[in-house]
């Protein structure tokens, strides 16, 4: 067994903490804050999945529906879900995705998302920016 292999699968988001905030540093919008903020409310999915040599991270929700595909360790471009286009990779660091989301606009900022599960149900997402960070906890249906 890979160990990306404990990634796939459908995850519905539990829990989040101090996500407004984290997109405050980014400076996203009051408007669009609210509406991602309302919608986790209805417990957004993530499903992880693997076609032939790439992944795919798809997210559902009431607000926004995106998905990225991916090789691991390779850079691509990509429309973060707050609408900056970054350079992303992800990569395995032990038993941790890792994505990092470099800005390519002047005046833009970095961001890093750490993912892993826990006990093969809960996979934790860390999502920081700066000095910022928001955890979101996902169970895996």
């Amino acid at each position: 067994m890979s160990p990306i292999d404990q990634f796939l699968g459908k995850w519905q988001l539990e829990t989040h903490d101090n996500f407004e905030n984290y997109m405050k540093e980014l400076d996203v919008g009051i408007i669009t804050r609210k509406g991602a903020l309302a919608s986790m409310a209805l417990k957004p999915t993530l499903e992880i999945s693997q076609k032939g040599d790439k992944y795919e991270f798809a997210s559902k929700s009431t607000f926004k529906n995106s998905a990225i595909q991916f090789h691991l360790g390779e850079e691509f471009d990509e429309v973060a879900l707050d609408g900056r286009n970054v350079k992303t990779k992800i990569v395995l660091e032990g038993d941790k995705l890792v994505q990092t989301q470099a800005h390519t606009k002047e005046g833009e900022k970095d961001t890093v998302l750490t993912r892993w599960v826990e006990g093969g149900n809960k996979l934790i997402l860390i999502w920081k920016c700066g000095s910022v960070q928001s955890t979101w906890t996902f169970t895996k249906i």
